[in-house]
């Protein structure tokens, strides 16, 4: 039987590239300078959580402030809230522009991001 490999997510940062395995592990591969070398597992089920409210399943990369993440000291380090209202919500819509511009309202998109700020109290903090 063959082994499926892993691919690891791919996360930038302005300190490199960090590579996520599906558990939120970090993959030995990364660049893990400066602050990235403190993250000990990332918050994949969260990541998860929220993208689903823009009616995506998950995530496969981004931006290293996209996620919350337990630092090595087992410290639970949340979101950038300002980052997600400001940038991480901008999604790809595949459909009529003018429909997808109705829907995505700032009030929808901050609904989106309360929602998961809410979910991050509840099950994290």
């Amino acid at each position: 039987m063959k082994t499926k490999e892993l691919i690891p997510m791919e996360f930038e940062s302005s300190h490199g590239t960090l590579y996520v395995n599906e558990d939120g592990t970090i993959h030995p591969d990364s660049d893990t300078d400066d602050w990235l070398g403190t993250i000990h597992r990332v918050d994949i089920e969260e990541l998860d959580n929220y993208v689903s409210y823009y009616g995506f399943d998950s995530r496969d990369g981004g931006d290293v402030l996209d996620f919350g993440y337990w630092d090595k000291d087992g410290e639970y380090h949340a979101p950038s809230k300002s980052w997600r209202e400001g940038v991480f919500h901008r999604i790809i819509v595949d459909s009529d522009p003018d429909e997808a511009k109705a829907y995505w309202t700032k009030e929808r998109i901050q609904e989106a991001i309360d929602k998961s700020f809410n979910w991050i109290k509840e099950n994290r903090l």
